[in-house]
């Protein structure tokens, strides 16, 4: 008698997890601040995470620049660091926890609200994770590495190079586009500085 096929697995995915063996220090997490259509949307933000404690960043609203940040992350402990970026259309979700001796920091990534069957034969995409690792001092530029903010410049080398659209091997500029939420708008209308 054949055995019976195996059931799909109901469990939710796992996330990616990273962890990351450098000096020990306080684990720093810079990032934007997403978008809610106000005037502080993308502003910089310097998170500081104690020795034995967690920080969880998320998107909202079922769009990635949307809520907490950014999906983009320059992560920071001791003298060195990881870039790390998230690319889903989606919610998703990222932890930053570092451990209870300072000397090691584990980054999680995962889709929100995930929770499906896979069938024999199915397939889904899950999130990429681009991870880009840096050392070297807090201030000073040193022979063996860097700082946080010439990791920064980095990776965004790194994105030109490898992860924007070209056409006819040069890099295409980007679309110039303004947008404004609808309470905005209705407020430059009442003010009578547009008209409907």
């Amino acid at each position: 008698m054949a055995a019976p096929p195996t059931s799909p697995s109901s469990k939710p995915l796992s996330p990616c997890t990273c962890p990351s063996p450098t000096p020990a220090g306080t684990l720093v997490v810079r990032h934007a601040h997403g978008s809610l259509a106000r005037a502080d949307d993308f502003r910089p933000i310097e998170d500081h995470v104690a020795k034995g404690l967690s920080n969880e960043l998320a998107s909202s609203s079922g769009d990635s620049s949307s809520g907490d940040s950014l999906p983009f992350f320059n992560v920071q402990l001791g003298t060195g660091g990881v870039v790390e970026a998230i690319g889903w259309p989606g919610n998703w979700k990222a932890g930053f926890t570092s451990a209870a001796d300072g000397k090691t920091a584990t980054l999680t990534a995962d889709m929100q609200r995930t929770h499906l069957v896979l069938h024999p034969g199915e397939e889904i995409r899950t999130p990429r994770i681009v991870l880009m690792p840096w050392n070297g001092s807090e201030t000073t530029v040193t022979e063996t590495g860097t700082n946080w903010q010439d990791a920064q410049n980095t990776w965004r080398r790194l994105l030109l190079a490898h992860y924007s659209p070209r056409q006819n091997g040069k890099s295409m500029p980007g679309p110039m586009s303004c947008s404004c939420g609808l309470p905005r708008v209705a407020r430059m209308i009442s003010a009578g500085t547009t008209t409907g």
